[in-house]
């Protein structure tokens, strides 16, 4: 099942890692601070209120539907074509290759800032 965070970090990317707040509003549809919403389909797909659809290859890594993907690359991170990489540092926070983190602030929002801002 898509969580906040996954949508919260997605947005991120898709906003060349700027900063950015995501809230559940009911289990399936999420509103950023960006103006971006998202849509959980059927199958965990994401569709962003801008047209972007995310869905995971057989390899479990995120594909966009503007053409934007993803791979391993070094020391955890995961390497997204628009130049934004992303790593998963605990279950509850995400670090972005542009020092923004996101970080779990309620059960249903997640804040994505810099990283030393509370």
């Amino acid at each position: 099942m898509v969580s906040v965070m996954e949508v919260a970090v997605y947005a991120a990317v898709l906003a060349h890692g700027t900063q950015l707040t995501c809230t559940a509003r009911t289990d399936t549809h999420i509103e950023c601070s960006n103006g971006q919403s998202a849509d959980i389909a059927t199958g965990d797909v994401i569709k962003f209120s801008d047209g972007v659809t995310i869905v995971r290859d057989e390899e479990g890594f995120p594909r966009f539907s503007d053409g934007t993907h993803s791979w391993w690359a070094s020391a955890g991170w995961i390497a997204f074509s628009n130049g934004i990489q992303i790593r998963r540092m605990t279950e509850s926070r995400f670090k972005l290759s542009t020092g923004i983190e996101c970080r779990l602030r309620q059960p249903d929002t997640v804040e994505c800032a810099e990283a030393n801002s509370n």
